[in-house]
């Protein structure tokens, strides 16, 4: 890349690879194989023929911070975090004016801050691998962490919960808001903090013959569930 490289993801056609690109790094504390960014750039590297290379660069730095980007389920959108005072990604639970932005990969459109799912301290986007139709068009699910506030069971910068939103790219495409209002996930302990939310297209369920066997699960008809047969 020329540059140092970190928060790597590929794209579903697994030619591509978008990431965060800068010249201002360091190691994130407690992590020696790890990368923090300033001064962030989201780039792609792409194959052709067998070869990679050097793609596009999708959001340049201008004097803001730019990073954790992931690409959408039909590789079309890139979403990522934007600080507007370049703040250290290394405090990433820490960087209180990070929100979520997206871009086209074909850069057909400038980056759209997604307004109205945004809040106080985002991080970590990721997008549901699936495509859903919504009224005869194609929307997608994007969840993240955020220290906004919950109602008045929690104030703005007090805990870390895990929101969700859809996006619709036919209303980003037209130039739109393309994001609806972001909801908080349920079942969420607001004791701790929750930071990196993670999709499954499938629950595998490990097999038991008692609960023993499931480490704190319950063993129903052979296979460990949270919860217990009623």
């Amino acid at each position: 890349t020329g540059q140092p490289a970190s928060m790597p993801d590929w794209g579903p056609d697994m030619n591509r690879i978008v990431y965060a690109k800068s010249t201002s790094v360091g190691p994130v504390a407690g992590l020696a194989d790890a990368l923090s960014i300033k001064d962030g750039s989201i780039v792609l590297a792409e194959n052709t023929g067998g070869t990679w290379g050097p793609g596009p660069t999708l959001v340049a730095a201008d004097h803001d911070n730019n990073y954790y980007p992931a690409f959408s389920p039909d590789g079309r959108w890139v979403v990522f975090m934007k600080s507007p005072t370049n703040m250290d990604s290394d405090v990433s639970m820490g960087v209180t004016d990070a929100n979520l932005w997206v871009v086209p990969v074909d850069l057909s459109a400038a980056p759209i801050h997604l307004a109205q799912a945004s809040g106080a301290g985002d991080s970590w986007p990721k997008w549901n691998p699936s495509e859903y139709d919504e009224s005869g068009h194609t929307i997608f699910w994007l969840a993240w962490s955020s220290q906004r506030a919950y109602g008045l069971r929690y104030g703005t910068g007090s805990v870390v919960q895990l929101w969700m939103t859809a996006f619709d790219p036919s209303r980003a495409a037209a130039g739109m808001e393309p994001a609806y209002p972001a909801f908080r996930l349920p079942f969420q302990n607001i004791g701790t903090g929750n930071h990196i939310p993670q999709w499954v297209t499938t629950v595998h369920r490990e097999t038991c013959s008692t609960d023993v066997d499931c480490g704190g699960e319950f063993c129903v008809d052979g296979r460990c569930y949270q919860q217990p047969p009623l």
